[in-house]
């Protein structure tokens, strides 16, 4: 046995051969994007990623590109800008200022006396101020018009606290006098002519009702003067001519903002009296 594995190990072997594995192929699948759902960015995209090669030399980084700049990149310097507190007021502005101050204040005062005459009817005390409003056209027909107020053309007296008593200069006023008192159209005042020299105006005791109804005339009139104030103030920066933003312009506003304030401030005094809400 010893003699026969010698004889083996003696005799040359063959080479081993080494078989390469052969590779695995797997199944592909192709994706396709249809038309529809390709967007223009994604079109834009596609066509940047196959270039040229004359392209990709030319080819200039996003660092070297120059900077466009848009619409919304304005910078300003604020080394020009100057504060409020040093502003100044033109001299021309300050003359309509003043006038439009007193325009203003003067519709305001105006309104506040009819509100007084109002809030003593209201209380009930008869008062002769509730004929402020009339206006008496003298001379009509004659050549010599003119309108004057109830107080220059006849005396107004009271009686037994509860009536008005007017009594007129001339006697050939008495008619125009009595068309004034209808015409001003004074909540609860119904003239009645007496004889030829008298006309006596009485006065009832107000109701909620009628306290309401006189509050209501007076919100009336409180709208008429803000527009009033509000003409005032468009006519004096039309006639400026300032720029939309400038101290002029803002000046003006806070000055129609607070006769405005005025206004509502009037209105809601006489309100709490009427016991309205």
């Amino acid at each position: 046995m010893s003699l026969l594995r010698l004889a083996l190990r003696a005799t040359p072997r063959p080479p081993l051969l080494h078989i390469q594995p052969t590779p695995r192929i797997l199944p592909t699948r192709t994706f396709t994007t249809t038309p529809t759902l390709l967007g223009k960015k994604d079109k834009k995209a596609k066509k940047s990623n196959f270039k040229s090669e004359d392209e990709e030399e030319d080819f200039i980084p996003e660092e070297d590109e120059p900077r466009i700049k848009s619409k919304k990149d304005k910078s300003r310097s604020t080394d020009s800008f100057v504060p409020g507190s040093q502003l100044r007021v033109e001299p021309a502005a300050q003359e309509e200022y003043s006038k439009a101050d007193t325009g203003m204040r003067t519709a305001v005062e105006w309104f506040r006396k009819e509100c007084s005459a109002t809030e003593v009817r209201m209380s009930g005390r008869v008062n002769t101020s509730i004929l402020s409003p009339v206006r008496v056209v003298v001379g009509a027909g004659e050549g010599e018009e003119y309108t004057s107020r109830l107080e220059e053309v006849a005396t107004v007296g009271i009686k037994d606290g509860t009536m008005l008593l007017v009594t007129p200069f001339e006697e050939k006023n008495m008619k125009a006098i009595e068309k004034g008192i209808w015409d001003a159209s004074i909540p609860g005042v119904a003239p009645q002519r007496v004889d030829a020299r008298t006309i006596k105006i009485p006065i009832a005791r107000p109701t909620i009702q009628a306290r309401q109804e006189l509050y209501q005339a007076a919100k009336k009139k409180a709208e008429e003067i803000r527009v009033q104030v509000r003409k005032q103030l468009q006519a004096s920066l039309k006639k400026g001519g300032w720029a939309k933003r400038s101290v002029e312009v803002d000046e003006f506003q806070k000055l129609c903002d607070r006769h405005v304030a005025d206004i509502d401030k009037i209105l809601e005094g006489l309100q709490k009296v009427s016991g309205g809400k």
